[in-house]
């Protein structure tokens, strides 16, 4: 989520500079204000971005241990091997063979999404807004509207970045070493059961092989 609110800021400010600098041609007309400079200049600082503050992240265990292996206490630290979606390897890109980790094309991806889909999370609230005449959802936070009006493109992309990492990157994720986990947290009685369905499994298959 650091790299998902970060894309979604990086791409705001980015398309406000470049608009500002270069913007002559405008976008949409629910948002005047935005140009096709600024959403293209804004595109391009994100990937970026996404690129290279994925690498830099990923130097900190307390991002790249497994789950079950972080704890909250503090001043201990952890040792976990570290998974191969973090290290660098040969890849083959529009701009030739760079040394990239899959985590940093998968954040490419996910700061893509925040370019070309996340803003009209934001031109479709515009324009609700001004179907219903208002200028604002509500006015919790005192001259920014409220908290749609300031989050409405971070909604989007949550909800894609949720799908994606459990659908895509961490969908084969369930290891060896996961299920054991799982197992030890079970009754013994549910641990039995298991040896139980693994013997009558495997053992038949043993005997097999010895015959």
């Amino acid at each position: 989520m650091i790299l998902a609110g970060g894309s979604v800021a990086v791409n705001d400010i980015m398309a406000f500079v470049f608009g500002k600098a270069f913007g002559r041609t405008p976008l949409i007309k629910l948002s005047p204000s935005k140009t096709v400079e600024g959403f293209v200049g804004g595109g391009l600082s994100t990937i970026i971005f996404a690129v290279y503050i994925s690498d830099f992240i990923a130097q900190f265990k307390q991002i790249t241990c497994p789950q079950n292996e972080i704890t909250l206490i503090p001043f201990i630290p952890l040792n976990c091997t570290r998974a191969d979606i973090y290290d660098k390897r040969p890849m083959e890109t529009p701009f030739g063979t760079m040394e990239l980790a899959p985590s940093q094309v998968h954040a490419a991806i996910i700061a893509l999404f925040a370019t070309l889909i996340a803003p009209f999370g934001g031109f479709f609230a515009s324009g609700l807004k001004r179907g219903l005449k208002i200028k604002d959802f509500s006015d919790s936070i005192p001259g920014h509207g409220g908290f749609v009006d300031r989050f409405d493109c971070h909604l989007v992309i949550s909800f894609f970045v949720f799908v994606y990492l459990t659908q895509v990157v961490y969908k084969n994720a369930h290891g060896i070493e996961r299920i054991f986990d799982y197992i030890g947290k079970l009754e013994e009685e549910d641990r039995y059961r298991i040896y139980q369905q693994l013997h009558t499994i495997y053992g038949n298959v043993t005997g097999n092989n010895t015959q």
